[in-house]
Protein backbone atom coordinates (compact mmCIF):
# COMPACT_ATOMS: atom_id res chain seq x y z
CA UNK A 1 0.00 0.00 0.00
CA UNK A 2 1.28 3.51 -0.85
CA UNK A 3 1.10 5.96 2.04
CA UNK A 4 1.35 9.77 2.06
CA UNK A 5 4.79 11.09 3.10
CA UNK A 6 5.32 10.64 6.83
CA UNK A 7 2.23 8.48 7.37
CA UNK A 8 4.19 5.49 8.60
CA UNK A 9 6.69 7.46 10.70
CA UNK A 10 6.76 5.98 14.18
CA UNK A 11 5.67 8.42 16.87
CA UNK A 12 4.88 8.50 20.57
CA UNK A 13 1.29 9.58 21.13
CA UNK A 14 0.02 10.01 24.69
CA UNK A 15 3.05 8.05 25.90
CA UNK A 16 2.25 5.06 23.65
CA UNK A 17 4.11 3.95 20.53
CA UNK A 18 2.25 4.00 17.21
CA UNK A 19 2.65 5.74 13.84
CA UNK A 20 1.38 8.95 12.31
CA UNK A 21 -1.35 7.31 10.20
CA UNK A 22 -2.83 5.67 13.29
CA UNK A 23 -2.68 8.95 15.23
CA UNK A 24 -4.80 10.61 12.54
CA UNK A 25 -7.24 7.69 12.66
CA UNK A 26 -7.66 7.75 16.44
CA UNK A 27 -8.11 11.53 16.46
CA UNK A 28 -10.86 11.26 13.87
CA UNK A 29 -12.61 8.46 15.77
CA UNK A 30 -12.53 10.63 18.89
CA UNK A 31 -14.00 13.55 16.94
CA UNK A 32 -16.88 11.41 15.65
CA UNK A 33 -17.48 10.05 19.15
CA UNK A 34 -17.60 13.56 20.63
CA UNK A 35 -19.98 14.95 18.00
CA UNK A 36 -22.31 11.95 18.36
CA UNK A 37 -22.70 12.53 22.07
CA UNK A 38 -20.32 9.89 23.40
CA UNK A 39 -18.61 12.21 25.85
CA UNK A 40 -14.99 11.70 26.86
CA UNK A 41 -13.12 9.22 24.70
CA UNK A 42 -11.25 6.23 26.21
CA UNK A 43 -7.54 6.51 26.93
CA UNK A 44 -4.96 4.30 25.23
CA UNK A 45 -3.86 1.57 27.63
CA UNK A 46 -1.35 -0.17 25.33
CA UNK A 47 0.39 0.88 22.14
CA UNK A 48 2.35 -1.01 19.55
CA UNK A 49 5.86 -1.94 18.43
CA UNK A 50 6.40 -4.01 21.56
CA UNK A 51 6.35 -7.64 22.71
CA UNK A 52 6.68 -6.80 26.40
CA UNK A 53 3.07 -7.77 27.28
CA UNK A 54 3.09 -11.56 27.07
CA UNK A 55 -0.73 -11.86 27.16
CA UNK A 56 -0.90 -10.01 23.83
CA UNK A 57 1.30 -12.52 22.03
CA UNK A 58 2.73 -10.82 18.98
CA UNK A 59 -0.37 -8.81 18.13
CA UNK A 60 1.31 -5.61 19.38
CA UNK A 61 4.69 -6.38 17.82
CA UNK A 62 3.84 -3.89 15.08
CA UNK A 63 1.11 -1.25 15.21
CA UNK A 64 -1.86 -1.93 17.52
CA UNK A 65 -3.81 -0.20 20.29
CA UNK A 66 -5.78 -1.20 23.37
CA UNK A 67 -8.37 1.26 24.68
CA UNK A 68 -9.55 1.56 28.28
CA UNK A 69 -13.32 1.08 27.86
CA UNK A 70 -13.79 -1.00 31.03
CA UNK A 71 -16.09 1.56 32.69
CA UNK A 72 -18.05 2.49 29.57
CA UNK A 73 -21.78 1.82 29.47
CA UNK A 74 -22.89 -0.59 26.77
CA UNK A 75 -24.32 2.31 24.76
CA UNK A 76 -21.08 4.32 24.86
CA UNK A 77 -18.94 1.27 24.14
CA UNK A 78 -20.95 0.34 21.05
CA UNK A 79 -20.82 3.94 19.81
CA UNK A 80 -17.04 4.03 20.30
CA UNK A 81 -16.68 0.73 18.47
CA UNK A 82 -18.75 2.03 15.55
CA UNK A 83 -16.69 5.22 15.27
CA UNK A 84 -13.50 3.14 15.20
CA UNK A 85 -14.87 0.91 12.45
CA UNK A 86 -15.92 3.93 10.45
CA UNK A 87 -12.41 5.38 10.23
CA UNK A 88 -10.82 2.04 9.31
CA UNK A 89 -9.95 0.18 12.51
CA UNK A 90 -10.66 -3.45 13.17
CA UNK A 91 -11.76 -2.93 16.77
CA UNK A 92 -13.62 -5.16 19.17
CA UNK A 93 -14.30 -5.84 22.83
CA UNK A 94 -11.95 -7.94 24.92
CA UNK A 95 -13.92 -9.25 27.90
CA UNK A 96 -12.35 -9.51 31.35
CA UNK A 97 -10.00 -12.47 31.83
CA UNK A 98 -9.08 -12.48 35.51
CA UNK A 99 -5.34 -12.36 36.04
CA UNK A 100 -4.70 -11.66 32.35
CA UNK A 101 -6.38 -8.36 31.40
CA UNK A 102 -9.30 -6.10 32.31
CA UNK A 103 -12.14 -5.58 29.85
CA UNK A 104 -10.94 -3.31 27.06
CA UNK A 105 -11.20 -2.64 23.32
CA UNK A 106 -8.50 -3.98 21.00
CA UNK A 107 -7.88 -1.99 17.81
CA UNK A 108 -5.86 -2.72 14.67
CA UNK A 109 -5.51 -0.11 11.88
CA UNK A 110 -6.54 -2.02 8.76
CA UNK A 111 -4.01 -1.60 5.97
CA UNK A 112 -1.41 -0.46 8.51
CA UNK A 113 1.89 -1.86 9.72
CA UNK A 114 0.64 -5.03 11.40
CA UNK A 115 2.26 -8.19 12.69
CA UNK A 116 1.31 -11.52 11.16
CA UNK A 117 -0.60 -12.33 14.35
CA UNK A 118 -2.61 -9.11 14.04
CA UNK A 119 -3.38 -9.80 10.38
CA UNK A 120 -4.73 -13.21 11.36
CA UNK A 121 -6.89 -11.59 14.03
CA UNK A 122 -8.48 -9.30 11.43
CA UNK A 123 -9.33 -12.30 9.24
CA UNK A 124 -11.01 -14.00 12.20
CA UNK A 125 -12.86 -10.82 13.14
CA UNK A 126 -14.12 -10.36 9.59
CA UNK A 127 -15.49 -13.90 9.85
CA UNK A 128 -17.58 -12.87 12.84
CA UNK A 129 -15.69 -14.10 15.89
CA UNK A 130 -13.65 -12.54 18.68
CA UNK A 131 -10.20 -13.55 17.33
CA UNK A 132 -9.32 -15.36 20.57
CA UNK A 133 -8.72 -19.05 21.23
CA UNK A 134 -12.22 -19.14 22.73
CA UNK A 135 -13.53 -18.37 19.22
CA UNK A 136 -16.73 -16.80 20.53
CA UNK A 137 -19.13 -15.12 18.07
CA UNK A 138 -18.63 -11.41 17.41
CA UNK A 139 -20.83 -10.90 14.37
CA UNK A 140 -21.78 -7.20 14.38
CA UNK A 141 -19.13 -6.20 11.86
CA UNK A 142 -20.66 -8.52 9.24
CA UNK A 143 -23.74 -6.31 8.83
CA UNK A 144 -22.06 -2.94 9.46
CA UNK A 145 -20.89 -2.14 5.94
CA UNK A 146 -17.38 -1.43 7.25
CA UNK A 147 -15.60 -4.72 6.58
CA UNK A 148 -13.67 -3.21 3.65
CA UNK A 149 -13.25 0.24 5.21
CA UNK A 150 -9.73 1.64 5.52
CA UNK A 151 -8.52 5.07 6.61
CA UNK A 152 -7.86 6.04 3.00
CA UNK A 153 -11.43 5.14 2.00
CA UNK A 154 -12.76 7.15 4.94
CA UNK A 155 -10.73 10.21 3.95
CA UNK A 156 -12.25 10.04 0.46
CA UNK A 157 -15.73 10.21 2.05
CA UNK A 158 -14.94 12.97 4.51
CA UNK A 159 -16.72 16.27 3.66
CA UNK A 160 -14.70 18.94 1.92
CA UNK A 161 -15.16 21.80 -0.52
CA UNK A 162 -15.93 25.51 -0.52
CA UNK A 163 -19.10 27.18 0.74
CA UNK A 164 -20.37 30.74 0.68
CA UNK A 165 -20.62 32.02 4.25
CA UNK A 166 -22.95 34.94 3.59
CA UNK A 167 -25.41 32.77 1.66
CA UNK A 168 -25.43 30.18 4.44
CA UNK A 169 -25.96 32.77 7.16
CA UNK A 170 -28.88 34.24 5.22
CA UNK A 171 -30.43 30.82 4.62
CA UNK A 172 -30.03 29.62 8.22
CA UNK A 173 -31.29 32.92 9.65
CA UNK A 174 -34.40 33.02 7.47
CA UNK A 175 -35.02 29.27 7.25
CA UNK A 176 -34.53 29.46 3.50
CA UNK A 177 -32.63 27.70 0.74
CA UNK A 178 -29.11 27.96 -0.57
CA UNK A 179 -27.05 25.67 -2.82
CA UNK A 180 -24.49 25.43 -0.01
CA UNK A 181 -27.01 24.11 2.53
CA UNK A 182 -26.88 20.64 0.92
CA UNK A 183 -23.17 20.02 1.53
CA UNK A 184 -23.60 21.27 5.10
CA UNK A 185 -26.46 18.83 5.63
CA UNK A 186 -24.32 16.05 4.17
CA UNK A 187 -21.49 16.98 6.54
CA UNK A 188 -23.80 17.01 9.57
CA UNK A 189 -25.05 13.57 8.57
CA UNK A 190 -21.47 12.36 8.20
CA UNK A 191 -20.20 13.58 11.56
CA UNK A 192 -23.33 13.39 13.72
CA UNK A 193 -25.16 10.57 11.93
CA UNK A 194 -28.14 12.94 12.04
CA UNK A 195 -30.08 11.53 9.06
CA UNK A 196 -31.18 14.96 7.85
CA UNK A 197 -32.95 15.23 4.52
CA UNK A 198 -30.38 16.63 2.07
CA UNK A 199 -32.78 19.07 0.43
CA UNK A 200 -30.99 22.42 0.63
CA UNK A 201 -33.55 23.86 3.06
CA UNK A 202 -32.16 25.31 6.28
CA UNK A 203 -35.39 24.64 8.17
CA UNK A 204 -35.90 23.94 11.89
CA UNK A 205 -34.54 20.37 11.68
CA UNK A 206 -31.29 21.42 10.00
CA UNK A 207 -30.85 24.43 12.26
CA UNK A 208 -31.51 22.27 15.32
CA UNK A 209 -28.85 19.75 14.29
CA UNK A 210 -26.41 22.60 13.68
CA UNK A 211 -27.12 23.84 17.23
CA UNK A 212 -26.35 20.34 18.52
CA UNK A 213 -23.16 20.31 16.47
CA UNK A 214 -22.02 23.66 17.91
CA UNK A 215 -22.88 22.51 21.43
CA UNK A 216 -20.78 19.35 21.16
CA UNK A 217 -17.98 20.99 19.19
CA UNK A 218 -17.45 23.72 21.80
CA UNK A 219 -18.53 21.76 24.87
CA UNK A 220 -21.33 24.19 25.73
CA UNK A 221 -25.05 23.77 26.49
CA UNK A 222 -27.49 24.31 23.64
CA UNK A 223 -28.84 27.29 25.58
CA UNK A 224 -25.49 29.07 25.17
CA UNK A 225 -25.68 31.97 22.66
CA UNK A 226 -22.73 30.45 20.77
CA UNK A 227 -24.93 27.44 19.90
CA UNK A 228 -27.30 29.54 17.81
CA UNK A 229 -27.63 27.23 14.81
CA UNK A 230 -26.03 29.77 12.45
CA UNK A 231 -22.90 28.62 10.57
CA UNK A 232 -19.70 30.55 11.22
CA UNK A 233 -16.15 30.31 9.85
CA UNK A 234 -14.78 28.14 12.66
CA UNK A 235 -17.65 25.66 12.86
CA UNK A 236 -17.73 25.31 9.07
CA UNK A 237 -13.99 24.74 8.88
CA UNK A 238 -14.34 21.94 11.45
CA UNK A 239 -16.89 20.35 9.13
CA UNK A 240 -14.21 20.33 6.42
CA UNK A 241 -15.18 23.39 4.39
CA UNK A 242 -13.26 26.38 3.09
CA UNK A 243 -15.07 29.71 3.19
CA UNK A 244 -15.75 32.28 0.49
Amino acid sequence: MAYPPGATNRVTFENKRTNQRTVEMIKEARYLFKLRGGGKHPSISQGGYSTSVSASGNTHAQDALDLATRLFSRERRLLWEWCMWEVGFASWRRSLITGVWPAHDHALPKGGQLSDAADRQIVQWHQGDNALKSDKPYPRILSSGFVARTWEKYVDLRPSGTVDLSGLVTAFTAGGRSPDVKPVQQALNHFLDSKLAVDGLAGPATKGVYETYQSRLYGIPKSDPAADGIPGPNSLSKLGFKIT
